[in-house]
C-alpha cells in the first residue's frame, strides 16, 4: 500500500486498524500461522533463550502460535505488563502456560506483577511488536501511546534485543514519518514474507 509521508498517523491509524478488524477468524489463524512459518527458521529466533511476545488485540497479529513454539522449543516467554502509576513504559514479566492472566486498563490480558518474573528489556534476546503500519525502514506506527519507544530507548543500540513487528502485509506503507525517539525495527514479518530492515 503507498501513502504520503505527511498523511496524519491519526487517519492512518485509524484506517488500519478498522481494515484489520475486518479480518474473519480463519484469515487471522491462517496469518498467524504462516508468521509463525516466516520466523521459526530465523537464525536469531533459533538461538534466542529468552523472548517477548504479545496478547493480540484489536486485530492485531496474533503471535500465540509462534510462542507456542517458542515454549516448546524451552524458551523463556515473557509478556508486556503496563507499569502502575502510568508511567507510559512496560514490564516484561514471564508466562508459563496456565498463567492467570487480568486485564489491564486498554482490556489486554496481561500476567501478574511479580517481581521474581520480571526480566529487563536489555536481557531479552528478541522482542515480537505488534504494529499499526511500517514501512520497509524498519519504522513502525503503534497504538499511539509511546510504551515501546518509551521502555526501549534507554537501552544502548549494543545491547538492544532483537526488535520484529508483527503484521498483517497490507499494514505496509511507503514511508511512514519518524521521530529521534522512534526505535526502528530490525525485522518486519507477515503472512507473506520476512523483512530485512534497513534500519
Amino acid at each position: 500500500m503507498d501513502t504520503n509521508s505527511t498523511h496524519p498517523k491519526k487517519n492512518l491509524r485509524a484506517k488500519m486498524r478498522s481494515e484489520r478488524r475486518k479480518l474473519n477468524t480463519a484469515e487471522q489463524a491462517h496469518a498467524a500461522i504462516q508468521v509463525r512459518r516466516q520466523l521459526q527458521n530465523l537464525i536469531q529466533y533459533r538461538r534466542a533463550r529468552r523472548a517477548a511476545f504479545y496478547l493480540p488485540s484489536d486485530g492485531e497479529l496474533d503471535p500465540r502460535p509462534l510462542m507456542h513454539h517458542a515454549l516448546e522449543a524451552g524458551k523463556a516467554c515473557y509478556l508486556p505488563v503496563l507499569k502502575p502509576l502510568n508511567q507510559k513504559k512496560l514490564h516484561f514479566v514471564r508466562y508459563h502456560p496456565g498463567t492467570a492472566l487480568q486485564k489491564n486498563r486498554y482490556g489486554i490480558e496481561e500476567p501478574p506483577l511479580l517481581s521474581p518474573n520480571i526480566a529487563q528489556p536489555r536481557t531479552l534476546d528478541v522482542i515480537f511488536m505488534p504494529l499499526v503500519a511500517f514501512d520497509r525502514r524498519g519504522h513502525r506506527l503503534g497504538m499511539g501511546g509511546g510504551y515501546y519507544d518509551r521502555t526501549l530507548s534507554t537501552i544502548s543500540r549494543g545491547s538492544k534485543p532483537l526488535l520484529i513487528g508483527l503484521s498483517h502485509g497490507f499494514q505496509e506503507v511507503e514511508r511512514l514519518p519518524s521521530a529521534p525517539w522512534d526505535v526502528p525495527l530490525d525485522y518486519i514479518a507477515t503472512e507473506n514474507e520476512l523483512i530485512t530492515t534497513n534500519c
